[in-house]
């Protein structure tokens, strides 16, 4: 059996170079994309973030961290330190499993994470939820899944050895719930 000699060594060429070079568009212009800024919290200051739904609650942040902010998330940081709060709408499931869901993203992540047994909820809200403890390569933390109704709220906080994860009691206690938009 003889093999033909390929006659279009170009096409195929551009057609392999366009079938590698296409999944790295996203990526790249997700990286030129404008970040939000960080600006440095003070006293006073309210943070607020909306589900898909319009679904808002608002916290007080720690003073004096930097905060980035977008829609639905607003992560803080202090050195090594960081704080993550995030809302997002809940589906019809059990609450129970709706929070282990979002400790499995955790562990896609790479991220060693398990509810300690604890749970918080906020002042005159349904919120509420159980705590959890983070691990990873350099950082340790704790955690918490408030679930009502309508929404999911994570809260995460962690740090290294020298700057341990700071508490998320203050953040949870200042939480107020808003009118969807």
């Amino acid at each position: 059996m003889k093999l033909r000699a390929l006659k279009q060594k170009t096409s195929a060429a551009w057609l392999s170079a366009a079938l590698v070079c296409i999944p790295a568009i996203p990526v790249t212009l997700a990286q030129l994309a404008p970040q939000p800024a960080w600006e440095r919290t003070s006293d006073g200051d309210l943070a607020t973030i909306t589900s898909d739904s319009g679904a808002a609650i608002s916290f007080v942040p720690p003073r004096h961290w930097e905060a980035q902010q977008t829609a639905s998330t607003v992560t803080l940081r202090s050195g090594h330190r960081r704080i993550v709060v995030e809302i997002v709408d809940r589906g019809e499931g059990d609450p129970k499993v709706e929070a282990e869901r979002i400790l499995r993203l955790d562990r896609i992540g790479g991220i060693a994470s398990g509810f300690d047994g604890g749970s918080v909820s906020v002042p005159d809200s349904d919120l509420s939820g159980p705590t959890c403890v983070l691990v990873a390569t350099e950082y340790t933390g704790h955690c918490a899944v408030l679930l009502d109704d309508t929404v999911i709220v994570r809260i995460t906080s962690i740090g290294t050895a020298e700057r341990p994860a700071a508490p998320i009691d203050s953040i949870i206690a200042s939480i107020s719930e808003n009118s969807a938009s």
